[in-house]
């Protein structure tokens, strides 16, 4: 047990020497003086300011260790979003070479607008040489 980072030995040898200078009766007055003391410091404001900024400061590495772990939760998913949008590119890069259309072909990586397909398309079924 500590007390204001004070242990239990020292505590007892910091009252047996205030009993040997003090007397009994000076020793006894001032303990209950010293007690009155610490009963006001700790309800006091400055205490519980004290007592929570100590907390604060203690989980303050637990803090930035979580911080750390979601920046390198977002750089995986960066990543992984990356490696999506290159297998999509090569996936839409092969489906044009199979099909040797490449303007019917609709990517993610070059999206057409949908009035520009249909106007194609129209342009496809009215031109009698497409056939």
């Amino acid at each position: 047990m500590k007390i204001l980072n004070v242990g239990a030995l020292e505590l007892v040898f910091i009252f047996l020497l205030a009993f040997l200078v003090l007397g009994p009766k000076k020793a006894v007055a001032t303990a209950g003086d010293v007690g009155r003391w610490i009963k006001k410091l700790v309800s006091s404001k400055f205490w519980s300011d004290l007592v929570s900024t100590s907390k604060q400061i203690q989980e303050l590495p637990q803090k930035m260790m979580d911080d750390a772990e979601i920046q390198n939760t977002l750089k995986n998913l960066e990543h992984s979003a990356n490696e999506i949008k290159s297998s999509i590119k090569e996936t839409e890069k092969i489906a044009v070479v199979e099909s040797g259309e490449p303007e019917k072909t609709i990517g993610l990586a070059h999206h057409t607008p949908p009035e520009t397909l249909e106007s194609k398309q129209d342009n496809k079924l009215n031109d009698p040489s497409e056939s």
